[in-house]
């Protein structure tokens, strides 16, 4: 089975509503994967399912496939590829939804070297951008305000500059100026709110 077929049929199985049944393709082919030794296809496999689990709330059963793919890549030494950046926001997300938020902060770190080594290919990478949303969200849940606000800066450059100043800007601008209250640095505070008022307004 190429990977053409293989989303084929798992966008059958997801229109389908099936969560039990697209559980058992996904785990069949992951088996597949590993017996042939297909590690990349292995690797999106297991990203799917991690998405499936998330999508249940299955946090278990996400960290132990996310546990699994992260000591493959790590074999196969791919510590310095995107690839595997994009696997520790994985599950770093699942550790932040089940309230592992320090352990979720250290795997968002644990990340961020390896995109931002990448260049300019990282500003284009979701998981960049979901990195950096996840770091502040922690830092937030963990009481490390200037952390927070570090991160989310990050993610509202990084929106504007791909997206302009969307909805999703206004809502980590909202995020910042937030954070600056809680800082008590009330001018920073009224800068990111400029931003919220003269966006409104030009609309």
């Amino acid at each position: 089975m190429d990977e053409k077929e293989f989303f084929s049929q798992l966008q059958e199985l997801i229109a389908e509503e099936d969560d039990a049944k697209t559980e058992i393709f996904l785990k069949k082919y992951l088996a597949w994967a590993d017996r042939n030794q297909k590690y990349d296809f292995y690797v999106v496999i297991c990203q799917n399912l991690i998405s499936l689990y998330r999508s249940e709330k299955s946090y278990e059963k996400a960290s132990d496939v996310g546990e699994d793919m992260l000591m493959l890549m790590e074999e196969l030494h791919m510590e310095d590829e995107t690839a595997y950046a994009d696997a520790l926001v994985s599950v770093a997300a699942v550790c932040r939804e089940s309230g592992k938020a320090q352990e979720a902060a250290e795997l968002y770190k644990k990340a961020q070297p390896v995109f931002e080594n990448a260049g300019d290919e990282a500003a284009k990478d979701l998981a960049y951008m979901e990195l950096l949303l996840g770091l502040g969200e922690c830092g937030v849940l963990l009481g490390n305000s200037e952390d927070a606000l570090h991160a989310y800066e990050q993610a509202a450059g990084l929106i504007q500059s791909q997206y302009g100043k969307n909805e999703a800007y206004r809502v980590v601008t909202a995020n910042c100026a937030a954070i600056c209250d809680t800082l008590k640095d009330p001018e920073k505070a009224a800068w990111f709110r400029r931003e919220l008022t003269d966006e409104h307004d030009g609309e």
